[in-house]
């Protein structure tokens, strides 16, 4: 995660001009595929924190859900549970959308 946090901050692309929605719209930047964990480019600073629910997504179809065990300020790093389909793993480039308890 820290490697990945650097990349991120060191990089020239310009962060999203909101903040707002960025739980909405997680990009998966980096795989441990060995450890089942997706890192996220989200972290403290979008509210992110351990033990948060997200639904990975690619092209709006449901692949994955994954529970964030370690938070950076940038960057979090998720373990993937329930894969939808062994046959479609989670890739860098899907998408994450934090999951709401509907009470």
């Amino acid at each position: 995660l820290a490697a990945a946090e650097t990349a991120l901050s060191g990089s020239k692309l310009k962060p999203a001009p909101a903040d707002s929605g960025a739980l909405d719209n997680a990009k998966v930047v980096s795989l441990k595929s060995d450890m089942g964990v997706a890192v996220m480019n989200v972290g403290s600073r979008n509210g992110v924190h351990p033990g948060m629910p997200f639904s990975i997504y690619r092209n709006d179809k449901p692949v994955a859900k994954a529970l964030v065990v370690d938070v950076r300020q940038s960057v979090c790093g998720a373990v993937i549970q329930d894969l939808v389909s062994t046959n479609e793993p989670v890739k860098v480039g899907d998408t994450g959308r934090v999951e709401t308890s509907k009470g």
